[in-house]
């Protein structure tokens, strides 16, 4: 039976009924997630090209080769379309084998340096501050309450029907350093936004497992006290190595992210900060005259006072999702003139008060 089907490209900007800024084709994934078509088409004895060019993934001759080779995310959505046809296809077979092609070392070096770390604490700060390398899709980090740790994974950009089997592997990918620490399945619980699983046979995968649908946030939770525990891979003469390459290819990235996303991440990164951010001290950062920045943006289809706005959403939302800070002090550190102008934008973006959203985010 063929498997094959025309894949359409989602950049419908909405996820979990928030406006979201960043396309899918504005994202640039690292072509070595090719690799998991090419596995596909072991399966089922097919020509590897063929294959690749179906799903529109035309890759330069010796990408193997070269981590710095780079996708956009029309690529990357055609990817997923065809890991969805192979699951539609092959049933928890073919989920567990998208699960064997997507191990961490599919992150490269930031799934390396995880590896390598000396403890999981380290782990993971390493991954939230380079996950953006290997997985733009998201925003990540870990927030440590009482005696828990909590490890999210935000969605930045809209892949439409594949939203779920993204979130999904990702957290798969994520969980697979678990195993180099003394964690049982028994002590983690994942949850996702999403209602039901694109991979219906996840939880046999992790026996003892907690699994939470249509919770507020794609997370891992686990016990806060495993933090501290060595890794059983930890080599920090390797990790240090591999540090210095992650900070070098940020250098690499800089140039050849989107300006879009680019900015996106900046002026998220100062609004988290307490920071006020314009226009013109950006284009400045980026090296732009201010004409030229507008214009640039424009060509991609935005500007910076979309971008800021929904990174000022995006950052609203997330406050109210996962804080217990009152609106006074989120409308404030949001650069918000007093509560009343924060409650009004909210109830304009979306439809709730923020109390309202608040509370339907914790139901």
């Amino acid at each position: 039976m063929a498997f094959f089907g025309n894949y359409e490209v989602f950049v419908t900007v909405a996820v979990g009924g928030i406006a979201i800024a960043i396309t899918a084709s504005s994202l640039r994934f690292p072509a070595a997630y090719a690799q998991m078509l090419i596995k596909v088409a072991e399966v089922y004895g097919l020509p590897v090209e063929t294959l690749l060019g179906r799903y529109g993934m035309h890759l330069p001759e010796g990408w193997q080769a070269s981590p710095e080779v780079l996708i956009d995310g029309d690529q990357f959505a055609g990817l997923l379309q065809g890991l969805s046809d192979f699951i539609e296809q092959g049933g928890e077979q073919a989920q567990a084998q998208v699960l064997e092609f997507f191990p961490l070392t599919i992150h490269g070096y930031v799934g390396l340096a995880a590896m390598t770390a000396a403890t999981l604490q380290q782990a993971l700060a390493i991954g939230v501050q380079y996950f953006h390398q290997v997985m733009p899709a998201f925003d990540t980090g870990f927030e440590i309450i009482g005696d828990t740790c909590t490890f999210t994974v935000e969605p930045i950009s809209d892949f439409g029907c594949h939203n779920a089997l993204l979130a999904e592997t990702t957290l798969c990918a994520v969980n697979s350093v678990l195993p180099f620490s003394d964690l049982g399945y028994d002590e983690l619980e994942v949850t996702f936004r999403h209602d039901q699983l694109a991979m219906t046979a996840f939880p046999s995968f992790y026996p003892g497992i907690t699994l939470k649908m249509g919770a507020a946030r794609h997370s891992l939770v686990f016990p806060a006290k495993a933090l501290g525990q060595p890794l059983r891979t930890g080599n920090m003469a390797t990790f240090q190595m591999i540090e210095a390459e992650l900070a070098r290819r940020e250098l690499f990235l800089a140039n050849h992210q989107t300006l879009v996303y680019r900015v996106f991440m900046l002026i998220k990164e100062r609004l988290a900060a307490g920071e006020k951010v314009d226009a013109e001290t950006m284009a400045r950062q980026l090296h732009f005259s201010l004409r030229t920045f507008n214009r640039r943006l424009q060509d991609e289809g935005t500007s910076f006072k979309t971008i800021h706005d929904q990174c000022r959403l995006d950052l609203a939302t997330q406050l109210l999702r996962h804080s217990r800070k009152p609106m006074v002090a989120i409308s404030a550190e949001l650069g918000f003139a007093n509560e009343s102008s924060f409650s009004r934008y909210i109830k304009d973006k979306t439809g709730l008060s923020p109390l309202q959203y608040r509370k339907r985010a914790g139901a």
